[in-house]
């Protein structure tokens, strides 16, 4: 199923406001807003409390900037750009502090698992959408 810009855009924004939909281990999620742009979320883990700001360019981009208390900072880009043969491709751009101890490699580990977790989320959406639940 391919999706229009306007239900992938829909689709993220579910998902950056009620993260609890695609992540059943956030416990709880306060969206609070800013502007028409910008709001301030905090999402509660089991043992994690995580501040995030961001600010959205509608149908272009998505700026996360993440703070989990106790932890490294971390920043999400997400660039939308669609084609004139109506594909969409998302470009998505992780940055955090590296904190790899011993011989692991923590950013490789978390690399992989943030691209599983956008790919989970873009089939999540497109489930909604086939679903008739976001339009």
């Amino acid at each position: 199923m391919q999706l229009t810009l306007d239900q992938l855009w829909k689709g993220l924004i579910l998902k950056l406001t009620h993260p609890q939909r695609f992540d059943h281990q956030i416990k709880h999620c306060h969206v609070g807003w800013l502007n028409d742009r910008q709001f301030i979320r905090e999402q509660q883990y089991p043992t994690l409390k995580v501040e995030d700001k961001v600010t959205l360019t509608p149908q272009s981009a998505i700026s996360i900037h993440s703070m989990a208390y106790g932890s490294n900072a971390f920043s999400l880009s997400i660039d939308i750009k669609a084609t004139p043969e109506h594909q969409i491709i998302l470009h998505y751009q992780y940055q955090r502090s590296s904190a790899n101890y011993d011989d692991l490699d923590t950013d490789q580990y978390l690399a992989l698992a943030y691209k599983q977790a956008d790919e989970a989320a873009i089939e999540q959406i497109k489930s909604l959408v086939s679903l008739g639940e976001l339009v």
